[in-house]
């Protein structure tokens, strides 16, 4: 694993896999993340033996050998029957092997409109565009949550979502699957034992958030937005919910061919379980206005409670909200739970 570029720009491709030069790096510990991955998606033990296991997806049954990770050959014939068995492109799963540190978010798009094989180019980059929007408003607010991001997106949220690649789609399908690698730095990639957990990367902590802020969002739209409480929009906003994610979420489904966005999530086995994260979250086109009250209400000021503020004033002024009452008012340069606002 000491090659910086490993998983990235040098994945094997359906016609080079006669010489996988990356699975010739694989270690044990992929091999471990790679069955743990699979036992995820839906594939079962059937039994187990000195030499490997037999597992089953359907009516398919794969062997994986034990020592899967010590011959490159093999491990392409295992992926190419696993690939079979799913439907799902050869080379989404020889990533799964070579760059098991990656999560795995599908924007499905699904609409009677669409059933003649063809998309509407505007939904299309509608479903690219508002993906990356989403990534860029959860990516800040893993780290600083609010109601609203406005223009305070996170750097390392901007770059994350730069960074997404979009993988191969299944043929005849409108799923747009965006891989998120989990350990973009180009230092060597880290090491672990066997069943242990990783303390968690900042683009898990993403991925993660987005996966709740997007439940969360569809859950509140089945309630009276008018009737939530502060209370419950703070809730909100602490698991990531956030004006620009209900709008993003919005647009996704803005055009009329679109009936519905499916946003599943696959998750890498190596950081900790995943078992209570949602796995899909349906966003119908018909909480369009839902959404849109939510965004509203999430862009209203946060009110601020009596404490003492401090910093320089920016500005003083007299009001007259009627004949019979005068008033003044300042604005303060501040910090408003540990970023900067401007409180009057």
């Amino acid at each position: 694993m000491s090659d910086p570029t490993y998983g990235r720009s040098n994945l094997p491709r359906a016609g080079r896999l006669q010489a996988p030069s990356q699975l010739e790096v694989m270690t044990a510990a992929d091999a471990v993340l790679f069955r743990n991955w699979l036992r995820q998606v839906g594939w079962t033990q059937q039994s187990e033996g000195p030499l490997g296991e037999l597992l089953n997806f359907g009516d398919s049954t794969v062997a994986l050998p034990r020592e899967l990770w010590r011959d490159p050959i093999v491990a392409v014939g295992v992926a190419e029957r696993i690939a079979s068995a799913m439907n799902r492109d050869l080379r989404d799963v020889l990533r799964r092997l070579v760059v098991p540190l990656t999560d795995r978010i599908e924007f499905r798009l699904v609409g009677l409109a669409l059933e003649n094989g063809r998309i509407p180019l505007g939904a299309a980059s509608e479903a690219l565009k508002n993906g990356r929007r989403l990534l860029s408003a959860t990516g800040t607010s893993a780290i600083a949550p609010a109601r609203s991001v406005a223009r305070r997106y996170r750097p390392a949220a901007q770059q994350l979502a730069r960074d997404a690649e979009l993988a191969h789609t299944e043929d005849g399908s409108f799923i747009f699957p965006l891989v998120i690698t989990l350990e973009r730095t180009t230092d060597p990639l880290i090491t672990f034992d066997q069943d242990s957990v990783v303390p968690e990367p900042y683009e898990r902590r993403v991925t993660r958030t987005l996966a709740t802020a997007v439940a969360s969002a569809v859950n509140l739209t089945g309630r009276s937005i008018d009737q939530l409480r502060d209370d419950d929009l703070d809730t909100a906003s602490s698991v990531g919910v956030s004006r620009e994610l209900c709008l993003s979420l919005d647009e996704m489904v803005r055009n009329s061919s679109v009936d519905e966005v499916a946003i599943s999530f696959e998750w890498s086995p190596a950081f900790g379980p995943t078992d209570s994260l949602p796995t899909t979250v349906y966003v119908p086109r018909e909480i369009r206005p839902q959404l849109r009250k939510l965004a509203r209400r999430l862009a209203r000021p946060e009110p601020i409670p009596s404490e003492v503020y401090s910093g320089p004033i920016l500005e003083i002024g007299h009001s007259s909200e009627d004949d019979d009452q005068d008033g003044f008012f300042f604005v303060l340069d501040t910090y408003f739970r540990e970023r900067k606002a401007s409180c009057e």
